[in-house]
């Protein structure tokens, strides 16, 4: 169920405590999910069961970035699990939407850093799903520390969640100080051990010995579940870590991690698994989750409010391509590259090579999109919506508004993200080329 307040989940009462806690506000803040997938299959199925929230109309718009391989003092390198298709089908493009630590861990941790400075510096919050070990976060705190962000703007604005006292001691001593010292550092009860109860706030027991919840998200009609858990039931059957996990061996389910999403998120209404399952696994596909958007393929975009293609075009301002409904005739400023933006979201490439932005910088009431942006963040992405008439709608996770072709904003019909409900103006035929 949507909640009242827009862009803000709203928290929990953190029980045993009577101290206000912060909460994730979707017009700001990001999700940093690292996982360290060694040895213990668990964290396959939490990149599994985060693919499905993220793809779920309550969390769209969250900005998140994913990270693979965030591994602490283990000994073994072999017992890590590779899992790169799971990861892009759950997140979108490898560097832009996740990392891959295990090969790539000094531009790992660039990119991290480079992913949250902004976000701190536009007032935001950095939530952290430590779903491996801390040494990583570490590494690119110090990067931030050493790039001139303020170490009072870390500690008050970088939320590390951590539910396992198993990643805390598997990770270097030094750097567990650390980051307990750098950051609000926020335990909670875990989501799979009972020994690791009264930690912090408790927490669902997110693991279950009932084979059929398996059964049920490999075959369930929710397509984006069903792809997510198919292909992490593969990488986990083919990887002889599958043994070190009693519950997953035997084909139950156990997504422990995912008890840091459930806090941050505050998804009240999935606090077991079977709740968990009705909600993101074997539910319906919502109509804006993207399922019918033509990845990879070019397009163009008619609107239905004049009968004129939509273009992106510079010659006002050669920085900001502003996208219009103006002209007649398909030509190459008015064709786009759809993209995977993760999460069940699109963005869309203009011919100039940037993303469309739906850009809060240019108009704050109305966001105007241009094409201006190099990189994928909550602003560029999109809900693609496909309409009972085969018109085809775009809703902007940077303020949950349709994009509509405007001739109030101009005469030239600007493009922009400030539609309230699908109407004429909102409405576009897509021809794939």
């Amino acid at each position: 169920m949507k909640k009242a307040v827009v862009s803000t989940l709203c928290a929990v009462l953190l029980v045993g405590s009577v101290s206000a806690r912060s909460y994730f506000d979707k017009s700001k803040d990001i999700l940093i999910a690292q996982f360290d997938s060694r040895p213990d299959p668990d964290d396959i199925m939490a990149i599994a069961a985060l693919g499905c929230m993220l793809a779920h109309s309550e969390l769209d718009g969250v900005n998140y970035y994913a990270v693979a391989g965030a591994y602490g003092e283990q000994s073994d390198r072999a017992l890590y699990i590779p899992a790169p298709d799971l990861f892009t089908m759950a997140f979108g493009a490898k560097n832009t939407m996740w990392t891959d630590a295990h090969n790539e861990y000094s531009s790992s941790v660039t990119r991290i850093k480079d992913k949250v400075k902004p976000i701190l510096q536009n007032g935001g919050k950095v939530w952290i799903q430590e779903a491996g070990q801390s040494n990583i976060t570490a590494d690119w705190i110090r990067a931030l520390i050493s790039d001139g962000v303020a170490e009072s703007l870390i500690k008050s604005n970088v939320i590390l969640v951590q539910h396992s006292v198993w990643n805390e001691d598997m990770t270097a001593p030094a750097d567990l100080t650390y980051v307990q010292d750098k950051t609000t550092y926020q335990p909670l009860d875990s989501g799979n051990v009972a020994s690791d109860q009264d930690r912090g706030p408790q927490t669902p027991r997110y693991t279950s010995t009932d084979t059929s919840f398996l059964a049920q998200a490999k075959s369930s009609q929710n397509p984006k579940a069903k792809q997510l858990w198919v292909e992490a039931d593969r990488v986990i059957d083919n990887h002889p870590n599958k043994t070190k996990n009693d519950t997953i061996q035997n084909d139950g389910v156990d997504y422990s991690d995912c008890v840091e999403n459930w806090w941050i998120f505050n998804v009240a209404d999935a606090g077991t698994v079977a709740a968990f399952w009705a909600k993101f696994v074997v539910n319906e596909v919502d109509s804006g989750g993207g399922s019918g958007a033509p990845i990879g393929k070019t397009v163009t975009f008619n609107a239905k409010a004049n009968g004129k293609f939509v273009r992106a075009d510079g010659n006002g301002d050669p920085v900001n391509w502003r996208l219009q409904a103006d002209v007649t005739q398909e030509w190459s400023k008015t064709k786009f590259k759809v993209v995977d933006a993760g999460g069940g979201m699109i963005a869309l490439i203009a011919s100039n090579g940037k993303y469309v932005c739906a850009d809060k910088n240019l108009d704050s009431v109305n966001r105007p999109l241009a094409a201006n942006r190099t990189a994928i963040g909550s602003w560029e992405k999109y809900s693609w919506v496909d309409n009972s008439d085969g018109s085809v709608s775009l809703k902007s996770a940077s303020n949950g508004k349709y994009v509509s072709a405007d001739s109030a904003l101009g005469s030239v019909w600007p493009l922009a993200a400030n539609g309230s409900a699908v109407g004429t103006g909102e409405k576009f035929t897509v021809s794939v080329k």
